[in-house]
């Protein structure tokens, strides 16, 4: 395998991550009732998560999965430029996803920022790093 394909996997680690984070976040801040089979309970603001969370968990984490693979995909098969800016978007999407359900836990505003300053603290210096590399940097003059 190519080194830029190796460099393409492990920027697609974040977001996949992410997307499996908020997947299993999402399952988990179900109803009760969901959980023990009625299925027409579904809490889920994406209409295409709530779709396979209708028809059951298990499909819906299999679709989870596949989106995983996807996002690995992309990051293998798209340009380099084209993936270092999705790569980061599908990163917040599924950041603020996991967001809304940690939110509802007990401590929620706890769980919120300490998971956002893991964010800040490790992952938004690997995309400052992805979207600087290769780039010169402004010079300033004083």
């Amino acid at each position: 395998m190519r080194p830029e394909r190796h460099e393409s996997i492990a920027k697609s680690l974040i977001p996949a991550g992410l997307a499996g984070l908020d997947g299993i976040l999402t399952v988990f801040g179900q109803a009760d009732t969901y959980l023990a089979g009625d299925h027409s309970t579904v809490q889920e603001g994406n209409p295409i998560g709530a779709f396979f969370l209708s028809l059951s968990p298990s499909i819906f984490l299999i679709a989870i999965g596949v989106w995983m693979l996807t996002i690995i995909a992309l990051a293998v098969f798209l340009p380099p430029k084209l993936g270092d800016v999705i790569s980061p978007l599908i990163s917040i999407g599924h950041a603020v996803g996991a967001s809304t359900w940690l939110i509802q836990l007990p401590l929620g505003f706890l769980w919120v920022f300490s998971f956002w300053l893991f964010i800040r603290v490790l992952v938004f210096p690997f995309y400052v790093k992805l979207l600087s590399r290769n780039r010169p940097l402004p010079q300033h003059e004083n």
